[in-house]
């Protein structure tokens, strides 16, 4: 198939290596049109088309144009590329593969496309990736992706909290944490937890009372959070469990908390340095990055 590509001067280069990849199926002209692709007029295309026996053009997905009156005179159909050049190599390889359109710019149709490519290549990386340490299967810290948590708060509350975990997980979510608030008893967080023995991902308890802590130790993977007010009660605990514990900072710095958790035996560790919002102490607790050799929550 012989295709023009119409481009700017802004744009050659990407335009040119995203025609010599496709090389080996299409037989393309990379012609500049002027310094911006999008300003492309229908006079300026239909000079271009004049004795080229091209079968198709794809134009910038940024032109405003009408080109209907060109395809009329010339017989050649216009079709509109990506709004951007660089995502032009996502386009030429299925050009036998799908019909572009002459009104709608390519990258909306091949949206799904890209999601799906780039899902591949983290789920590649993922793969790959040495991490710290395993949760229930999902790899933190090291070279792995950054998790996603999703939290259901006051979930003693919640009418059917399994459909509220199932969902977070089809959604997305790495972890779901169940969150319990003052009015949560032991008794409420293991009914919980009891009722989610089905879920095969990892779950998170979160709270800083060490009784509401303890009472998810026969199910919850991971702690929120640890400090020196609840390490003393509860961290041999989570250790013995073998469940892992994110620890922040409260009258110990974040560097005594951690010391203390790794004391206590716990092995998986995330800190939490407690990033606070600007104009309330931003500066200060950007301070509690530093040094910190663990997977920051």
């Amino acid at each position: 198939m012989r295709i023009l590509l119409p481009t700017g001067s802004a744009t050659v280069g990407i335009v040119k290596a995203a025609a010599r990849g496709a090389s080996s199926r299409h037989d393309i002209d990379v012609v500049v049109t002027g310094d911006i692709a999008s300003f492309l007029s229908p006079g300026d295309l239909e000079r271009l088309l004049r004795g080229g026996g091209y079968d198709m053009v794809i134009v910038s997905g940024m032109c405003s144009a009408s080109f209907a009156g060109v395809e009329r005179r010339t017989g050649v159909p216009v079709y509109r590329g990506p709004r951007h050049a660089a995502d032009l190599p996502l386009v030429l390889p299925v050009l036998d593969q799908i019909r572009l359109s002459k009104t709608i710019p390519a990258d909306d149709f091949l949206a799904e496309t890209r999601r799906e490519e780039a899902s591949r290549k983290v789920a590649i990386r993922e793969e790959e990736a040495d991490p710290d340490f395993i949760i229930r299967g999902v790899k933190i810290g090291g070279g792995a992706r950054m998790k996603v948590l999703a939290e259901i708060m006051d979930a003693h509350r919640r009418d059917d909290l399994e459909a509220e975990v199932r969902r977070l997980f089809a959604d997305g979510a790495d972890i779901v944490d169940l969150g319990f608030g003052f009015d949560a008893a032991p008794e409420d967080v293991e009914r919980c937890f009891s009722t989610l023995e089905e879920i095969e991902g990892p779950l998170a308890v979160d709270t800083q009372n060490p009784l509401l802590i303890a009472a998810a130790l026969f199910r919850a993977d991971l702690v929120l959070s640890l400090h020196e007010g609840n390490l003393p009660v509860v961290g041999e605990a989570v250790a013995d469990a073998g469940a892992a514990a994110v620890v922040v900072p409260r009258e110990r710095t974040l560097p005594e908390n951690i010391a203390a958790a790794e004391e206590a035996g716990i092995c998986a560790l995330i800190a939490d340095p407690l990033l606070q919002p600007v104009g309330s102490g931003l500066t200060g607790s950007l301070k509690g990055f530093e040094g910190i050799s663990h997977p920051l929550f």
